[in-house]
């Protein structure tokens, strides 16, 4: 491995951390959903197997409060039934439950024997208990306590039909219940108890008729429609019908229109289907129903082809301005009526059912429905809302709790063997924090024998200078060996030698000497008479004896200076094997005998520096004038 190498696999070691990190968090994170959802389990598991007894326990409720209601209920319809019909009928309501919903039978006893009222008693009873139902579905639906009735009398026999009317007489006044009925049959024997309007032909259209009048409105706050009116709509072309508190039957010959009175409020009541184009009266643009309201308040529908919208619900105050619900204008256009009228007014369906306004084509109500349905929309479901609430929900918690259970096993099963191989990948992780030192050690190691290498590699370039460093080193000592065999010999030719270098340095120096002696002797012809005499100039010869001997000093030195320059300044480090270290012993040894030269050669330069000086000083003083102190050429010069 060299030096560098080791880098890409410490980042791999990183990586591999990182992984064994992210595999712990995710064994983590699996451990705690897992922990989760076995609390999650176990609750729902708990709360399943308390499921008989809390349906035991809430159909119980339910059927108890069902008793308390339908206990009013048939004493309602049987004396409906009664009135009308005559003694020894009474109406049973039998409830039970199907698929965890109340389910009501409804049923007619008469001599012990019980019948379906539907399928087993006269089109009489079906009319008198169907108007009941629709009157108790209507007050506990929380609609306006309004009925419009289509011909609800039509299989009663006539000399019955006034009792029938006293029926809803009676429940206008018990329960506050406002009827519209339209009779074929002659009720003016009911004057005074109800009021009674007639639909006459006329030339100019139909014109409705106040036959006879029945209770006056209390007041104008007092709830309840106040009239209705017709423009354009059918076979009517302008018709008003003034409603009291109670019953108002309307009256006349078959085809005269009574019936578009009743078609005119399911047009409002219920939109959709209910209105189209074919209720405008033949030659006109539009078709408007005007229904006036307490507080003086008027809900005026109106339909015209070819505006947009076609169909329009306006609320208008008494002053003409348009109201206001909930922030908006009670201004609406569409197909199906606006949210407000029911909010607002109290009219509309009930789980898709027509209440408040029945139809001439079904004058039976809620018997020909399901079991279930009968419950529902009789607000037995109502009466007990918070209970059918209760078990609604928990029919759906339970469901909920069954998809949890068979989710959650599922999804523990995956979790456990998530885990299991998260736990065996994690307990098999190598030390790394020993790779990595491992690694950091090899590159280390690496990095080190480069650098061996490399020193070995200058080692070997070095090699030469010191071969050569050598033979001339070996060179020198065979010269100064010679030199000492032959000490004589060499000895005269060194001494001749030094004569030789004293002869020259004295021959310049004597010419040097000649020179300042002739500017002296011109110096000194200018001394007074008295001058002083000279002093001893011994001192002069001993420092002329002095540079001598500094000079020769210095040859030598340079000569051996010359002789050391081919060695290196330090020694190279041999490379590692054995027949170098006797070279490196020797080479050692030279480098301190080379040392110790130096050494020498550093003190003899000092030394011949100090001569330098002192020799400099001595020819500054054999210059002086010993007498003045002056220079003795300047002032040769000067003379």
């Amino acid at each position: 491995m060299r030096a560098g190498q080791a880098e890409p696999l410490l980042r791999r070691l990183d990586e591999v951390r990182r992984g064994f990190a992210v595999l712990e968090g995710r064994r983590d994170a699996v451990a705690r959903r897992a922990a989760t959802l076995r609390e999650k389990v176990a609750a729902a598991k708990g709360r399943l197997e308390a499921k008989p007894e809390v349906d035991a326990l809430l159909e119980e409720m339910q059927e108890a409060g069902h008793r308390r209601t339908l206990g009013s209920y048939e004493a309602m319809l049987s004396a409906i039934a009664q009135d009308v019909l005559g003694p020894g009928i009474a109406i049973r309501l039998s409830l039970s439950t199907e698929r965890g919903l109340p389910s009501l039978d409804i049923e007619a006893e008469q001599d012990g024997a019980r019948c379906s009222v539907l399928d087993g008693c006269g089109g009489s009873l079906n009319n008198v208990v169907s108007a009941g139902l629709r009157a108790i579905a209507t007050m506990k639906s929380g609609l306006r306590p309004f009925l419009a009735l289509d011909e609800a009398d039509c299989w009663i026999r006539p000399g019955r039909v006034h009792l029938f009317c006293h029926v809803l007489r009676r429940l206008s006044e018990r329960i506050g219940m406002q009827t519209l009925a339209v009779s074929h049959h002659d009720v003016s024997s009911l004057g005074g108890a109800i009021a009674i309007v007639g639909l006459e032909a006329r030339r100019d259209g139909v014109a409705a008729v106040v036959q006879a009048e029945g209770p006056a409105w209390p007041d104008e706050a007092t709830r309840g429609i106040r009239s209705i009116r017709l423009v354009n709509f059918g076979s009517i072309r302008d018709a008003t019908i003034p409603l009291g508190p109670g019953v108002t039957a309307i009256t006349g010959e078959n085809n005269i229109g009574k019936s578009r009175f009743i078609r005119a409020l399911r047009c409002v009541f219920y939109g959709g289907p209910e209105g189209g184009d074919g209720d405008i009266r033949h030659g006109q643009k539009q078709a408007e129903v005007e229904i006036a309201l307490e507080h003086g308040r008027r809900l005026l529908w109106s339909r015209r082809p070819g505006r947009n919208p076609v169909t329009l619900w306006t609320l208008f105050e008494r002053d003409g301005s348009v109201a206001e619900w909930k922030g908006g204008a009670c201004r609406t256009g569409g197909r199906l009526p606006p949210d407000w009228l029911r909010e607002a007014l109290g009219f509309g369906r009930v789980d898709e059912m027509d209440l408040q306004v029945s139809r001439q084509a079904a004058p039976v109500f809620l018997l020909g429905e399901t079991p279930s349905r009968r419950a529902s929309i009789l607000s037995l479901g109502r009466e007990s809302g918070y209970l059918r609430g209760m078990i609604e929900r928990h029919r759906q918690n339970c469901g909920e709790d069954s998809a949890l259970v068979r989710q959650g096993e599922a999804e523990l099963a995956a979790l456990e063997r998530e885990a299991a191989l998260l736990d065996a990948v994690l307990s098999s992780r190598p030390d790394l924090g020993s790779l990595r030192q491992i690694a950091e050690g090899a590159d280390a190691l690496a990095r080190e024998a480069d650098a061996i290498a490399a020193k070995a590699e200058a080692t070997e370039a070095r090699e030469g200078e010191i071969s050569a460093a050598s033979a001339a080193l070996g060179s020198m000592v065979e010269h100064l060996r010679t030199a000492e065999a032959k000490p004589a010999g060499a000895g005269a030719a060194l001494a001749a030698a030094k004569t030789a270098q004293g002869l020259s340095a004295r021959i310049a120096l004597a010419t040097k000497g000649e020179a300042s002696l002739s500017a002296a002797v011109a110096a000194c012809a200018l001394l007074p008479a008295d001058a002083p005499a000279l002093p001893d100039a011994a001192s002069a010869l001993a420092a002329e004896a002095a540079l001598r001997r500094a000079e020769a000093r210095m040859l030598g030195i340079e000569q051996a200076r010359v002789a050391l320059r081919p060695l290196p300044p330090t020694l190279p480090v041999p490379p590692n094997a054995k027949g170098a270290e006797a070279m490196a012993a020797l080479l050692t040894q030279g480098m301190e005998e080379a040392h110790a030269t130096g050494v020498a050669l550093r003190e003899a330069a000092s030394a011949v520096a100090t001569l330098e000086r002192e020799r400099e000083e001595a020819l500054a003083e054999m210059d002086v004038c010993p007498v003045c102190g002056g220079g003795l050429l300047a002032m040769a010069g000067a003379a």
